[in-house]
Formats: structure tokens, sequence, C-alpha cells
């Protein structure tokens, strides 16, 4: 790894903390994807940080799923075809999204060995 990946590397972990302290955890997935996808292993805090940005994440997407499917529920007793339709769209477009990029850290970035270290 070159000096500049370094330095690009150290930002992405940077950013994530941010994103992190800002409640962007979508945002901080992704500067984590970025930090991941480098040469260097990740380090103990780094993988957390790894971790806590897709569990933060996915619960987000969770508690988002409970409101649209609640509501797809409500407009399919009422009888709204449209509406339901729409909502049960929003659903599975917004929960399909996330999963994949954690699988794409996994299969392109992090090294098993970092995750066997730790006993994950």
């Amino acid at each position: 790894m070159t000096e500049m990946d370094g330095i690009i590397r150290e930002h992405e972990v940077y950013f994530a903390t941010l994103a992190e302290q800002a409640e962007r955890y979508d945002e901080m997935a992704e500067h984590m994807r970025a930090a991941a996808l480098f040469e260097q292993e990740l380090d103990a805090e780094e993988r957390n940080l790894l971790a806590v940005a897709f569990k933060q994440a996915v619960g987000q997407r969770r508690v988002a799923w409970r409101i649209v499917c609640a509501a797809e529920q409500e407009e399919q007793a009422k009888g709204n075809h449209m509406t339901t339709a729409s909502a049960r769209g929003y659903r599975k477009k917004e929960m399909a999204r996330l999963p994949l990029g954690i699988s794409v850290v996994l299969d392109d970035g992090v090294r098993t060995s970092s995750f066997i270290s730790v006993g994950m």
C-alpha cells in the first residue's frame, strides 16, 4: 500500500467516525467499506466501526420495515390497492439495499483472518 493509499484510508476511517457521531450510519458504512477495500487489514477498532455501521444501519431499516409494514396493512385493510403496492415496493427496495453492501465488503475487502482472530 502506498503512502497516499494510507492517507486516503485514514481519512475514510476518520469520516466514518464523524458519521457515527452524527448518527449517519449509511454514510458510516460506506466510509468503512471504502477503508476495508485497501490492502491493509482492519484493526480491532476499525472492525468495530464496520460492525457498528452495519448494525445500526440495519437497525434503522428494521424500524422503517415495521412502520412501512403497518402502513401497508392499514392501506390493505382500507382497500387502497395502489398505496398498498407502493408501500410494498418501497419496503422491498430499501431492505434489499444494505445486505449487498456488507457482502461486497466481506467478499472483496475484509480478510477472514481478521474475524477469526477476534473469534467472530
